[in-house]
């Protein structure tokens, strides 16, 4: 048999995504919602045997129907399109889309390139992520970020839509280190079988726990070694003061660089001194910069399927740090220059944007480094303290961020809580990306107006 067109494996994925579709769609929307037809029937039960032998029938009725809708029947239903379209890979000419794969897995992920470079597109299922709020009553400061893209930009669609809760589940007093607190993130409860699994949530299938970032070691800890700037020896020429960092100091005098221990953001776990570090500037034409290596951070090599953030506290107040720009740089092509005027008072946070340029795809380079600097300031000087460089902790398809940037920081304790309370994402919006998700694959690159509509 000749083998399809994309086009034909196209329209073949559609019709068998649309029996799954409309067979789901009656199962969850006409029997088993409240007031469907299995519930009409249990109002109705009157009896000695139809009560009995009828709540059997309807047991077995649901289970014939779960079965249907199920993980296994997503994954037999989507696997023979990507086998098939494993020969439009093929054909394509390009080296790299995996066309020699066997496993489903690989030739989605395969397949999910293909999509990228061809502009290809599923409909989206218009998930609305909302952000983390903190509950009333937290003694603790910290927040919670989100990170809801891919190193494309798209959307990571492959997740519940629920209310999710995060909650503290050791501090400094119950067995964790200050600034390194524990949360455990979980979601409302999850259907028991395979029908409603769209309008229900993810329950202990997503239960996970997160430590809070810091700047020191240990779990939970910035991959930058001296983050906290604790280590500092005072020399007569420029290069490596701060322990495992490079400075370049152009203009000024090396004592333009130096320690604060009086003034800083806050105490790390394990880190020897609590420190800022000190940056003086009197004259528009200098600057200091400092860059950390990955040959001297805490790991060797970094993860391309994990996205990363990076941030600095830093605090013109105390100093009277005046005019000139700050440059928080992470790689080759992700810089944020700040403005020295548009700071607030007391300790403000610099950090890269929470998209694509979280991956490192994006600010990937050639000796790859990381990079802070003053240049152009006039007077005063300028504390930068707590740079976090630091993986997203991954929850229930998104990525989830807990860390402190408050201007005075308080310590999470027992019980402090947040909450996310995310809507969109039915079942029938988004038809093709819900039943990759059902069956685990994932996510494909979506739109609101898809190259691929879906099934009617």
């Amino acid at each position: 048999m000749a083998a399809p067109s994309e086009a034909e494996i196209r329209t073949q994925w559609k019709n068998i995504i649309n029996i799954l579709e409309k067979t789901r769609a009656y199962a969850d929307n006409d029997l088993v919602d409240p007031g469907g037809y299995i519930d009409v029937l249990v109002q109705s039960f009157e009896g000695d045997y139809i009560p009995v032998d009828g709540a059997a029938f309807l047991t077995r009725i649901r289970s014939l129907l779960s079965s249907s809708v199920n993980q296994s029947q997503a994954i037999a239903a989507i696997e023979p399109v990507l086998y098939e379209y494993a020969s439009v890979l093929a054909a394509s000419g390009t080296v790299g889309y995996g066309s020699g794969y066997s496993n489903s897995a690989d030739i989605f992920a395969a397949l999910y390139q293909w999509f990228i470079d061809s502009s290809i597109t599923v409909k989206t299922r218009a998930i609305t992520y909302t952000a983390v709020s903190a509950v009333s009553g937290n003694v603790g400061t910290a927040g919670i970020s989100r990170l809801t893209e891919d190193r494309y930009g798209h959307k990571l669609e492959a997740c519940h839509v629920e209310k999710k809760m995060a909650q503290c589940i050791s501090d400094q007093n119950s067995g964790t280190q200050k600034w390194a607190e524990r949360l455990q993130f979980i979601g409302t409860a999850s259907s028991f079988d395979g029908l409603g699994v769209g309008v229900t949530g993810s329950g202990e299938a997503s239960r996970t726990i997160v430590t809070a970032k810091h700047a020191g070691s240990g779990n939970g800890g910035s991959l930058l070694n001296n983050s906290s700037f604790s280590d500092f020896t005072v020399s007569a020429t420029s290069g490596a003061q701060f322990t495992n960092w490079d400075e370049t100091i152009v203009g000024a005098a090396t004592t333009a660089i130096t320690q604060d221990t009086t003034n800083y953001y806050r105490s790390h776990p394990n880190s020897s001194t609590n420190a800022s570090m000190k940056l003086t500037l009197a004259n528009a034409g200098h600057s200091i910069t400092l860059k950390q290596t990955l040959t001297n951070m805490r790991v060797s090599r970094l993860d391309p399927n994990t996205p990363y953030f990076l941030r600095v506290m830093v605090n013109k107040t105390v100093g009277s740090g005046t005019a000139g720009n700050i440059l928080l740089k992470l790689g080759g092509n992700t810089t944020v220059t700040t403005a020295v005027s548009g700071l607030g008072s007391g300790w403000q946070e610099i950090k890269i944007p929470f998209d694509k340029t979280c991956w490192l795809e994006e600010f990937g380079q050639d000796s790859f480094d990381i990079e802070i600097a003053w240049s152009a300031g006039t007077g005063g000087y300028m504390l930068f303290d707590d740079v976090m460089f630091c993986p997203w902790d991954l929850v229930d398809g998104t990525y989830w961020l807990v860390h402190q940037a408050h201007a005075t920081p308080v310590a999470n304790i027992i019980e402090d809580e947040y909450k996310a309370v995310d809507s969109g994402g039915a079942p029938g919006a988004g038809i093709m990306q819900y039943w990759c998700w059902i069956a685990g694959f994932g996510y494909l690159p979506s739109a609101a107006s898809p190259t691929i509509a879906d099934p009617t």
